[in-house]
């Protein structure tokens, strides 16, 4: 499942993603165009998809994967940054499947790693 922010950019990434990974249709999250806090938490946590992947702004995206991973991501998530997570999305249990670079998302975000 691809979540996004619903501001432009973010929603070019997430639609970008969701083709590339051939799954269905990004879904607009407007949680994601403001910081991270319970409610975002709460709603990921209840998400059944096995993987997610997030498309949304800095600082606020590296902010939820730091809670998420409890760590930062490795490297910081640039502009059109974004990450992939698998597990149990609560705080300090997510583990970080793929991070994509804006120079990997402006090439075309193909493939996993």
């Amino acid at each position: 499942m691809v979540l996004c922010s619903p501001w432009r950019r973010a929603l070019q990434t997430g639609e970008a993603l969701a083709a590339a990974l051939e799954g269905p249709r990004a879904v607009q999250c407007a949680r994601l165009s403001r910081p991270p806090g319970p409610e975002l938490l709460a709603l990921l946590a209840a998400l059944e998809a096995p993987d997610l992947v997030l498309a949304g702004h800095e600082p606020w995206l590296s902010e939820l994967a730091h809670i998420l991973l409890e760590a930062p991501p490795p490297g910081p998530l640039k502009r059109l940054g974004a990450l992939e997570l698998t597990g149990p999305r609560q705080p300090g249990e997510a583990r970080l499947a793929r991070l994509w670079s804006p120079r990997e998302l402006r090439e075309g975000p193909a493939g996993r790693s």
